[in-house]
């Protein structure tokens, strides 16, 4: 990994080490048992909970979507108390905004952290189409459902190349400024 990779994964640790968190709670909410837990590597993957598969399916969607929740409800927030913290600063004279700055890009940059790594990866794609052939194996015709949420996973990961996280990270910046806004 060269050097600005390395500088770049360290920049969004803070986001990885949420999303593994989110895992690890959720995990332990559903009563999945936990084996190993990496918050943070510079190796590939960024970090990893491995753990036994729940009992149901929808115990499993909720361990593959729960980063998703935790991350962009993080992000929006942290968004949002950046755009109030701009409002505040642009009402005073520009002599004061440095004592602002530092609280902006603090939050400004965790937000961007747990936003770009909101979404889900490709070993959850992959984890999910396993237990949802193994549920629909076992007559739960209810994991057919799980298929296209595995595939569409498994698509976003692949337009990552073209940036598909950065747009959603956008997207939660609007929002967060929309929510700070009152609208």
């Amino acid at each position: 990994m060269s050097f600005t990779d390395r500088v770049a994964r360290l920049a969004l640790l803070p986001g990885i080490a949420l999303h593994e968190l989110a895992h690890y709670y959720v995990c332990r909410a559903v009563g999945a048992r936990i084996h190993a837990v990496c918050f943070f590597s510079f190796g590939a993957p960024a970090g990893y909970v491995v753990h036994t598969a729940p009992k149901t399916l929808r115990a499993h969607l909720a361990i593959v979507l729960g980063p998703l929740i935790v991350n962009t409800i993080a992000a929006v927030a942290l968004f949002a108390a950046t755009a109030l913290a701009i409002g505040e600063m642009l009402r005073e004279p520009p002599l004061l905004w440095a004592q602002h700055l530092p609280w902006i890009v603090v939050a400004g940059w965790l937000g961007l952290a747990a936003g770009l790594q909101a979404l889900p990866s490709s070993g959850d794609a992959i984890s999910l189409w396993q237990v949802a052939r193994w549920h629909l194996s076992q007559g739960n015709l209810f994991a057919v459902a799980a298929y296209p949420i595995a595939l569409l996973i498994r698509v976003t990961n692949w337009l990552r190349g073209v940036w598909v996280d950065w747009a959603y990270a956008l997207v939660l910046v609007w929002v967060g400024v929309r929510i700070s806004a009152g609208g």
